[in-house]
């Protein structure tokens, strides 16, 4: 929201705190003084703009003579005229005027926007006795193509201030959080400011109006509200045969310094009231409308409105979530539809230069009603950012007094239409005790009331350390002990409050899962991965190009359609990183992630966590994801995870990760140089290589292989066993024998290594694979095995008889278990 300063100083004096006398814009001191000010206070500034300053030395010139410099094509010598003295010489290098034409002309000695002094200058052995001026160089606009050209009826010799009629002004730019309802106008920044800054402030006093109920009205009868839930207040004026007239200067300036346009001299004075004091208001063109009048109720199902963007809206239908419409809509006395209550009129009676008679809404609205309206329709309006924060109710008499002083003329009815407790005041005890405790401070009762009181609050005491607060009717988020506290702490002043390093006797720990996160972590960048950060968000087809194509979520309202569909995997994501890496020639790529997936199916969405791994280098293949997940198992002493191929695995184990098919939820990897990580009949994850063609559909046109390794993390974790007792390291030497086994395909190694370890005999340390064969003597369909085996005791060192003994059990277990056979 922009909010000039000349408009901040029509309700309290800030230009008393100038320590000196000024022009009419700000000092800089003072400036400062008052963005710090409003810093302090939460209403955040995010820019500040001077407008008109530094035009000091700035005067209408007209042009004499032109004429152009020997060996100088881009300048020439212009002889112009600013005042009853000689003429004065200027070099220039602007093409855009001619003789005759008024143009700025700054004097030597005067400072421009951005500090930048006027002097006496020499070019191409010419004097120039001064700089014609383009609208950037005066801060007037953007324009830098030429020199700024002026009416042919500006007084030669003025200022250019005095010819444009510029008013310096500086704008405050603020960003007001959805909790300042009441900062949302010029009367309500004014205010908190004054109350900071210790001046005095000019309330907007609350006129009596000679208001009606409809019964008694001659010309306004008509006038209802059958909605009172959502619109408990409404007052109507009617103005007639009003005399058309200019938008006064004021009006227009202010207006677009704070961002507005004009429109019209009726809506001009609509807008700046909604501006200064928060209130919407809606003029009607009264000849446009049946029956003279206006009522207001919910709408139908199916209706339809042209609003005043030219655009055609169905109201009355039910929002995403299916929840019945609360769309509130302005009818005539035909009950036709003319506006969209609180976001924006209709088409059809909008205000017009031949306008005489205008009927002029004031309501007040349900701030959720209007939420749920804009947010359906996708239509904001200034209106209904300020309605769906909450409007002052009591605020609409004063709007209205204004509207009619700046209308110049007084209306010949006024009908209103509310409920009784539209006008209630909240009532909150706040306990000084409960104060303190929060904030730290040592404040006593009666040191509060002067605090609150400049913000609009009554304040009186209730007797035992409580006060009885009265909050105002423009602070609807205002609506408990804790809401004073904090308005009290904002006005005492945050820098004052000490600072509280919470004192706690419970120590903090990590989650086993938090715990094992971080391990996997360090174990990653230990193994020369770099984490990454990917959208949860892909394109709709996305996933569909690594082979998914399972039910997926999509966002119903997205900010791009690029970033629509919830991901399934963390694939698609390290993928894209992978392309991008790869576009600026790093080829050397190791991307690890961890992040949520989401898949849907019949019981409803389902919402996991996984760790991914990319391996890219020189030498990546799925042995390289292979060697990962075996970290990864030893580092956690994970047990019984097989390696699967897809086609080995039986349909009563698929679906088992995440509730969906398998070839559904896990694709994009090489058909043949891929598996499924199985631990006790569940599926935890998928390891191999990503399949070519699939990179290719997405443009990563790579020559060597890329590893990939997906493990669903809660799964993951729930295989850690808990901590056990350590077991001694044997002082005496180990035994090692090696042993081949002619295994069936369809065995995996990882089994026999398990088994090998932790069943054979209690004496085998480990077990690792060194070599596999295929072809040669061995059957079809199978394959060599062939396992390095540790042995050791920890109380003496193995005899011969011992290993003999210990090799024939290994060789037993997997002969027996696996349909092996011992290869000579």
């Amino acid at each position: 929201m922009k909010i000039p300063y000349s408009w901040l100083c029509d309700f309290a004096p800030f230009q008393t705190l100038e320590s000196k006398k000024s022009s009419s814009s700000p000092s800089y001191e003072l400036t400062q003084l008052l963005t710090d000010s409003m810093n302090d206070l939460g209403l955040v500034v995010e820019g500040v703009e001077w407008f008109g300053a530094g035009l000091d030395g700035v005067v209408v010139a007209q042009v004499l003579e032109i004429h152009s410099i020997e060996g100088a094509d881009k300048i020439r010598r212009v002889i112009v005229q600013a005042d009853e003295d000689r003429p004065l010489q200027i070099v220039c290098g602007a093409f855009n005027f001619e003789v005759g034409q008024k143009v700025p002309l700054a004097k030597i000695g005067a400072v421009l926007p951005g500090e930048f002094l006027i002097a006496k200058r020499k070019m191409k052995g010419v004097d120039s006795f001064g700089m014609l001026c383009s609208p950037i160089e005066l801060g007037l606009g953007n324009d830098q193509s030429g020199l700024m050209i002026l009416p042919d009826d500006v007084q030669v010799g003025v200022s250019i201030s005095e010819a444009l009629g510029i008013v310096p002004d500086v704008v405050f730019d603020l960003a007001i959080e959805n909790n300042r309802p009441d900062a949302n106008c010029v009367v309500g920044v004014a205010r908190d400011l004054a109350a900071w800054l210790k001046v005095p402030f000019a309330e907007p006093a609350i006129p009596v109006l000679p208001t009606l109920p409809p019964e008694l009205s001659k010309n306004l009868s008509n006038v209802e509200v059958h909605c009172l839930e959502q619109c408990d207040r409404l007052l109507v004026a009617l103005y007639e045969g009003v005399e058309p007239r200019p938008t006064p200067e004021y009006v227009a300036r202010r207006l677009s310094l704070a961002g507005m346009r004009t429109v019209s001299p009726i809506v001009d004075i609509s807008n700046y009231l909604m501006l200064e004091l928060g209130q919407p208001t809606h003029p009607y063109d009264v000849d446009a409308l049946a029956g003279a009048a206006i009522s207001v109720r919910l709408a139908n199902r199916g209706e339809s409105l042209t609003t005043l963007d030219g655009a055609t809206r169905i109201l009355g239908m039910p929002d995403a979530r299916g929840r019945e419409s609360t769309d509130v809509v302005i009818v005539d006395g035909d009950d036709h539809l003319v506006g969209l209550a609180g976001i924006m009129g209709g088409e059809e009676s909008e205000i017009k230069p031949s306008t005489k008679n205008i009927l002029l809404e004031l309501a007040h609205f349900q701030p959720m009603t209007i939420a749920r309206t804009s947010k359906r329709l996708g239509l904001r309006s200034e209106a209904s950012a300020r309605y769906e924060r909450g409007v002052d109710p009591r605020i609409a008499e004063v709007t209205l007094a204004r509207f009619s002083e700046m209308l110049g003329q007084s209306p010949v009815e006024i009908v209103d239409v509310s409920l009784p407790s539209a006008l209630d005041r909240r009532r909150i005890d706040l306990r000084v005790s409960r104060l303190n405790a929060i904030l730290g401070t040592s404040l006593k009762a009666e040191q509060v009331p002067p605090i609150l009181v400049p913000l609009g609050f009554g304040a009186e005491s209730a007797g035992r350390g409580t006060l009885k607060i009265v909050v105002p009717t423009n602070r609807p988020d205002v609506e408990r002990e804790i809401d004073v506290i904090e308005e009290v702490a904002r006005h005492y002043g945050y820098r004052k409050i000490d600072k509280v390093r919470p004192d706690s006797k419970i120590i903090g720990t990590l989650k086993p899962s938090q715990r094992v996160r971080r391990q996997i972590g360090c174990l990653a960048v230990g193994m020369g991965f770099y984490e990454t950060w990917s959208a949860t968000l892909l394109a709709p087809g996305e996933q569909e190009t690594f082979g998914d194509r399972g039910a997926f979520l999509e966002v119903e309202n997205p900010l791009a359609k690029e970033e629509s569909v919830l991901r399934r995997s963390l694939l698609p994501g390290l993928v894209r990183a992978l392309r991008f890496n790869l576009n600026r020639k790093e080829e050397e790529v190791r991307f690890f992630e961890t992040g949520k997936v989401f898949s849907l199916i019949d019981a409803g969405i389902i919402e996991t966590e996984r760790v991914g791994f990319l391996m890219a280098n020189a030498g990546d293949d799925v042995t390289s994801a292979l060697s990962v997940f075996s970290r990864i198992r030893d580092y956690f002493s994970l047990e019984r995870i097989s390696i699967v191929n897809c086609s080995e695995l039986g349909s009563d184990r698929r679906g088992l990760l995440d509730a969906n098919a398998l070839s559904e939820s896990w694709n994009g990897m090489h058909p043949t140089r891929s598996a499924y990580l199985v631990a006790n009949g569940n599926i935890i994850g998928q390891v191999g290589e990503i399949d070519r063609h699939a990179l290719a559909k997405i443009g990563v046109e790579f020559e060597r292989r890329v590893g990939y390794l997906e493990i669903d993390f809660a799964r993951l974790v729930a295989l850690i066993p808990p901590p056990g007792i350590m077991k001694a390291i044997s002082q005496f030497p180990l035994a090692q024998v090696d042993l081949a086994f002619e295994v069936p395909d369809a065995v995996s190694a990882w089994d026999i290594e398990h088994v090998l370890t932790h069943e054979a005999n209690a004496h085998v340390t480990s077990a690792r694979l060194f070599d596999v064969f295929r072809g040669g003597s061995l059957k079809s369909g199978s394959r060599s095995l062939a396992f390095s085996i540790r042995m050791s005791s920890v109380d003496h060192t193995l005899t011969e008889s011992e290993i003999s003994g210990i090799r024939a059990d290994c060789i037993s277990v997997v002969e027996s278990r696996f349909k092996a056979k011992l290869r000579a």
